[in-house]
């Protein structure tokens, strides 16, 4: 099966705020020491930043426990193929009542109008288990665009990065956390 891991983190106060993903992509289902190999094909990390609208103040980070499964009929190899214009539509929200680890979730991918690939049945949502120390004030964090390819041997670029990870994480470092299973949400800002 291929899988996918995430971070997302997000402020945002007054009208809006900013919002950010890191994706750690793995179609070829590979393990997490093959951010080390000379061979990195089947495996990247994407990034994304785009706004978070919020009506009152809103904190969130929010981390994979591990690496999700994923179905591959249909999976594209790459997020950002030259020969098309994919876009991501992710999201989580609050699962149930009260403070919990498990969240529901949707990952989808489109091509115009046309829903090419989905985890799940549409208008279904998957369950996904978060690392122990995420946390959010907010019942939902989602996005809907284009995802950035990040190079694996630096850091992710912007500002807004650094501010969700402290700065000066490698990329491969970041995959390699999301595809470990079990670790809790470790990096903290500047």
């Amino acid at each position: 099966m291929a899988s996918f891991g995430f971070y997302i983190a997000g402020v945002g106060a007054q009208a809006f705020g900013r919002l950010g993903l890191l994706l750690a992509w793995n179609p070829a289902d590979r393990d997490p020491s093959a951010v080390d190999d000379l061979d990195q094909s089947g495996i990247a990390l994407y990034s994304w930043v785009g706004p978070l609208p919020v009506i009152t103040p809103q904190v969130l980070k929010l981390k994979s426990a591990g690496p999700i499964a994923i179905p591959t009929d249909g999976l594209p190899a790459e997020l950002d193929d030259p020969g098309h214009e994919y876009v991501l539509r992710f999201g989580v929200k609050a699962g149930g009542t009260g403070a919990t680890l498990v969240v529901d979730g949707w990952f989808e991918i489109f091509e115009g109008a046309t829903r090419v690939y989905g985890a799940v049945p549409a208008g279904v949502t998957m369950k996904i288990d978060l690392a122990e120390g995420s946390f959010a004030s907010t019942t939902e964090a989602s996005m809907q665009d284009r995802v950035t390819l990040q190079a694996l041997e630096d850091p992710p670029e912007g500002d807004v990065y650094t501010a969700m990870l402290g700065g000066g994480v490698d990329s491969k470092e970041i995959w390699r956390e999301l595809m470990t299973p079990g670790l809790p949400l470790a990096w903290s800002p500047a």
